[in-house]
């Protein structure tokens, strides 16, 4: 664990530096750790509220798709629509 630390952080290469002490690296990893735990909570909470936003403008999406055809006439016409064009895919 160590060796891939100190291969991760850039921590001395053997020729370049003498030995580390240990504490560095694990303190290191230990702040790294600490720092993406809180990294995916934040990212947990922003994607629980971009959910509940997209569902609440669906539904109002929604709500108003339905609103648009209330009047008779429109409610034919777009049924008249629909049926032309089912027909044209088949």
């Amino acid at each position: 664990m160590e060796a891939y630390g100190r291969r991760l952080f850039g921590i001395d290469a053997p020729e370049e530096q003498p030995e580390q002490p240990r504490t560095t690296t694990v303190l290191l990893v230990h702040v790294d750790l600490a720092a993406l735990e809180q990294a995916q909570r934040d990212v947990a909470l922003v994607a629980d509220v971009a959910g509940r936003l997209f569902a609440r403008l669906n539904r109002r999406l929604r709500r108003l798709r339905t609103r648009v055809y209330e009047t008779p006439e429109r409610s034919q016409m777009h049924a008249a629509y629909r049926a032309k064009t089912r027909r044209r895919h088949r």
